[in-house]
């Protein structure tokens, strides 16, 4: 049994998890942090006890969080159109989607050069 760190707001859906279990050919046991993560050091316990690690973060998070060694996995998604149409604030129609899993995506490899520019 593989034990997977999922890091997210949103509950991992069930198409994910099967598909996490097809692509890393074992049983997964989720761990779930689900609070805003503002430094990796704020699971570095919890890295040590995990196989792979599901993520939803901004880039610089990622980038940290490869440095631990961990496989890390993003969900994919596809906007699928609804067949209806909402109306917003605005009173402009638009067409619905709804968002579809497409697959796992796998980090393999990660270089991050970075500038910062403050204005003040």
């Amino acid at each position: 049994m593989k034990k997977v760190l999922w890091i997210s707001r949103h509950k991992m859906t069930d198409e994910q998890f099967k598909d996490l279990e097809f692509i890393l050919n074992d049983k997964v046991k989720l761990i779930v942090y689900d609070k805003t993560l503002n430094s990796i050091q704020d699971i570095e316990d919890i890295l040590t006890e995990v196989d792979a690690v599901c993520a939803v973060l901004p880039l610089i998070l990622t980038f940290e969080l490869y440095k631990y060694g961990k496989p890390i996995f993003q969900a994919i998604s596809e906007r699928k159109p609804t067949g209806k149409f909402i109306k917003l604030s605005n009173g402009i129609k638009e067409q619905e989607f709804t968002f579809v899993h497409a697959g796992w995506l796998k980090i393999s490899n990660f270089q991050l050069e970075t500038q910062i520019f403050k204005t003040k």
